[in-house]
């Protein structure tokens, strides 16, 4: 028995309806787990479009000369993918919107898809020949809309006071550790304040301290605002990755080489950065770009770099409790712990190379 044409055109009309409600759903989720949901969760949308804009520019700033070139390009990755997440948002909105109005007897996708733009842009009121289902749905739409805009204003302050309090960090640890900022340069720097030394050990506790709350705060804000990894410095040189990579590293070669009192603040500190960052490491999974199996230069540390440190540490008149051979061999043991964690944030967030 032949089904008849208009079953035919109710059934496809409901599947019409109901795949744009789908969209509307889906969009509207993807919002409120990327801005108001207060934990760690992978938004496939958003990570498809700040992964386009990312390989976008990543392309496109090859063709500079200089790294400075290249790095003025490759900061419009976080503003840009920024901005252009609630125009995907939006228009997600109103294509699942057209089809629920098309639906619901609006003929002509044009004129439902204008419909729609009116409602979401709250260009206009509802016609008042439309009928009620049509009215509500113009009038969710353009709440909908309202609601998303909000929902945007109050994320923007949100995302750059975690990149102010980011980067003053980031900034200090320069000055401490040395231009461009590194282990030994901050032990040498600890030393010479005498936090090493056993008459004030606590001298820079405070520090410790400091530098413990900022990895947690990374922990906590590049897993609920993924976009926060994309931002880069103020400048070219800089970025959050090696700033922790260098944390790491000074506790560990103060851990397994120098001759100096033990620090509680500092073990504490010690542990948040492993967590941190290889909690950060697991969020990205699968999500950031692919790296190669050897270190990325940003926050390498091998044989011939520990070489390089020991010897800066010696010259400074540190005291160290291990010949070079077993001194990497407890260093390299340290830094084990997060490693393999800092190479594919290096390559998330294009490190500088030096």
């Amino acid at each position: 028995m032949p089904v008849p044409p208009p079953f035919v055109l109710t059934l496809l009309l409901t599947v019409l309806f109901l795949t744009g409600a789908g969209l509307v759903v889906f969009t509207l989720l993807s919002a409120v787990r990327a801005i108001v949901l207060p934990r760690a969760e992978r938004v496939a949308l958003n990570n498809f479009v700040f992964r386009s804009v990312r390989s976008a520019l990543y392309l496109l700033s090859k063709r500079a000369p200089t790294y400075a070139g290249r790095d003025r390009v490759m900061a419009l990755i976080g503003p840009i993918g920024l901005l252009a997440l609630p125009v995907v948002w939006l228009s997600l909105l109103s294509v699942g919107y057209t089809m629920a109005y098309y639906a619901l007897g609006i003929r002509g996708w044009r004129y439902a898809y204008q419909i729609s733009g009116n409602a979401l842009l709250t260009l206009g009121a509802p016609d008042p020949w439309y009928s009620l289902g049509v009215q509500l749905l113009v009038v969710s739409e353009a709440a909908l809309g309202l609601l998303l805009i909000a929902l945007i204003v109050t994320y923007l302050p949100t995302i750059y006071t975690s990149f102010t309090r980011r980067e003053a960090i980031v900034a200090q640890l320069e000055l401490r550790a040395g231009l461009p900022a590194s282990a030994g340069g901050l032990v040498c720097w600890l030393w010479q304040v005498g936090a090493l030394r056993p008459e004030t050990s606590l001298v820079g506790t405070e520090e410790w301290r400091e530098w413990e709350r900022w990895l947690m705060e990374i922990e906590e804000s590049h897993t609920t605002l993924p976009v926060l990894s994309l931002f880069r410095s103020r400048e070219a040189g800089r970025s959050w990755v090696t700033a922790v990579a260098t944390v790491l590293d000074a506790a560990a070669l103060i851990a397994a080489v120098v001759d100096a009192p033990r620090n509680p603040y500092r073990d504490l500190c010690f542990k948040a950065g492993v967590l941190a960052v290889n909690r950060v490491a697991r969020f990205f999974e699968n999500t950031s770009p692919p790296h190669q199996a050897h270190p990325h230069p940003a926050v390498a540390f091998e044989r011939d770099a520990f070489q390089t440190t020991y010897a800066q540490l010696q010259d400074e008149g540190i005291p160290l409790k291990l010949p070079e051979l077993e001194a990497w061999e407890a260093f390299n043991d340290l830094r084990l712990r997060y490693r393999e964690a800092l190479n594919p944030l290096a390559n998330l967030a294009m490190a500088p190379m030096g």
